[in-house]
């Protein structure tokens, strides 16, 4: 039975966090990624300094540009969702509650997709998560892991109506981003769009 959706984009080739990087420099560094953003040949200020996880969750490149702009919902390597004019107004549209969209200043029509409402994880039931590579400079796993079968708290079977994000973020480093989760409904109601870029995969049980 389908209790809900998966729902990500497509990539668009671009990077939120600019196109300067380094290569790791230490063992240590290694560890957690082999490549570091940089910002003006020092340290990114929306990385942490040893792991290279984004740490400001409100970090917009006033200079970002996208790469490829024929997607309605896309996402950056580095784990920014971005959807168009059109995703946009299909949101508001259908009053969907917990829905932001960021401004994006050097690509009108575009925007950063924020979800305000959370699902929990549950840890304990969602067999195949795997938490890896802890950093104690920001207190986080720079490495986030098994997201497929996962469990959540308060939802006995089907996701409740809306979307979603889930409190944690999957991947690793710098491409850390939590999923996004829809309704059965809600998620039919996307997929009769035809959004361009868009993925959506069912969550069955």
């Amino acid at each position: 039975m389908i209790v809900g959706y998966q729902i990500s984009g497509h990539d668009n080739d671009s990077y939120m966090l600019g196109e300067e990087t380094r290569k790791a420099e230490t063992p240590e560094e290694y560890e957690f990624y082999d490549w570091r953003f940089t910002f003006n040949g020092g340290q990114h200020p929306a990385t942490c300094k040893k792991c290279g996880r984004k740490i400001d969750p409100n970090f917009v490149d006033p200079n970002f540009k996208l790469r490829k702009k024929r997607f309605d919902v896309s996402t950056t390597y580095d784990g920014y969702t971005i959807v168009s004019e059109r995703f946009k107004k299909f949101c508001l549209n259908e009053n969907i509650d917990g829905t932001e969209f960021i401004k994006l200043p050097s690509q009108p029509g575009f925007y950063w997709f924020r979800l305000n409402r959370i699902l929990v994880v549950d840890q304990e039931k969602s067999l195949e998560l795997e938490f890896m590579y802890y950093c104690d400079v920001c207190n986080s796993y720079a490495g986030i892991f098994g997201a497929s079968g996962l469990k959540f708290k308060n939802v006995s079977e089907l996701i409740p109506e809306g979307i979603y994000r889930t409190d944690l973020e999957f991947a690793q480093a710098h491409e850390q981003s939590p999923m996004i989760i829809s309704s059965v409904e809600l998620g039919n109601l996307i997929k009769a769009q035809n959004f361009r870029g868009i993925c959506i995969n069912s969550l069955a049980v």
